[in-house]
Order: structure tokens, then sequence, then C-alpha cells
């Protein structure tokens, strides 16, 4: 599996339509052809760390380096970056299988 851990961060005073919005992108996320898994926890410094496992590297390039693909359809559908800032990402294949 080839995992993702994006860490997103609410704009001040937008932090209820972050949450909103970010569970319908983590949705709409969990239907795309090739997500195995997708999954998020706030951390103690308010940050949000969304969790994506993704079948292959490759069902990763598709889905989210398209900038018409289906990531970008979901996060300009529901306005993400309307109400929260992308703080960076961590990528890599399982180890464990």
């Amino acid at each position: 599996m080839f995992w993702v851990l994006s860490r997103w961060k609410a704009l001040p005073g937008r932090e209820a339509d972050w949450r909103e919005r970010g569970v319908k992108v983590r949705d709409a996320m969990r239907r795309m052809p090739g997500v195995e898994l997708v999954d998020s926890f706030e951390t103690e410094s308010g940050e949000v760390v969304a969790m994506v496992g993704y079948a292959s590297e490759a069902d990763y390039d598709r889905i989210t380096r398209d900038p018409n693909g289906p990531f970008e359809k979901a996060v300009a559908e529901h306005r993400l970056e309307e109400v929260a800032n992308w703080v960076s990402s961590e990528r890599g294949t399982s180890l464990d299988g």
C-alpha cells in the first residue's frame, strides 16, 4: 500500500467549516477507485492529519497529480482551500505489506 499523511490547518475562525468540508472531501476520496483507506485525526496543536492508503503509487499519482483529477475536483467542489491551508505531506510505501 502507498501511504500519504497530509497535515492541514484551519484558517482562524473557520474551524467548523474546515471540519464539515474535510469530512466531505474524505468521503469523496473513499469512493475513488484505488483508495483503500481514509482516516484523520486532530493533533494537540489543532492541525488535522489525513491518512490515505492507496492501492499503489500509480493510483496516488493518477488521483492527486492531475490538476483536473478526482482529488482536485473534490477539493474544488467543497471549497476546502477557502477554510484551511495544506501544511505538508509525507509519502511512502508500506513496509509491512
